[in-house]
């Protein structure tokens, strides 16, 4: 008998050429993501982290516009209350108004402190007023200035500043 080789019990077909190159050139999805990692793990984070900040910003942009509204709202008003006037408009009425007007013409006054936030702007000017003074509260920017009087002149504002100069080392006069 004759002996036979081990390659002759196995069918041995060898590889196609065309078989070859299918199997070598084949796009391995898994194997893509396997190489490239780091790279794809680093754009996930960069697009988390900007979504992130993109939310928290918008949330910001919100609280900054609702402040500025409520900084609108608040204009410039006297603590104490004027009287209001008769709503009948008689020529006379008119004319002592305009009277009025010209007497009232205030061009400075006395600022005393700054805040950022209209509720301590209110505190202080409500302890001034206890005190018997009479304040105003001005916004200005993103601050709010509590003012002390209306005067025509500028030496009458000077004599009520040497005044507050005690409590107040930082008042200051300025114009309306």
């Amino acid at each position: 008998m004759e002996k036979q080789s081990q390659l002759e019990l196995f069918k041995f077909q060898p590889h196609q050429k065309d078989d070859f190159k299918k199997d070598r050139y084949r796009p391995n999805f898994f194997a893509f993501i396997k190489a490239h990692e780091k790279a794809i793990s680093i754009i996930i984070i960069f697009f988390i982290t900007s979504l992130i900040s993109f939310s928290l910003g918008v949330e910001k942009g919100k609280r900054f516009a609702k402040s500025q509204i409520q900084s609108t709202e608040d204009k410039a008003q006297p603590v104490k209350s004027e009287p209001e006037r008769p709503k009948q408009k008689s020529p006379a009425n008119r004319v002592e108004e305009k009277m009025e007007k010209k007497k009232d013409i205030s061009e400075y006054t006395v600022q005393v402190a700054t805040f950022k936030t209209n509720t301590y702007a209110q505190k202080e000017a409500k302890r001034l007023e206890k005190m018997g003074i009479e304040a105003l509260i001005i916004p200005s920017g993103n601050f709010v200035c509590v003012c002390v009087g209306k005067f025509s002149e500028k030496q009458k504002a000077s004599t009520t500043l040497n005044q507050l100069k005690n409590t107040y080392q930082d008042c200051f006069i300025r114009r309306l």
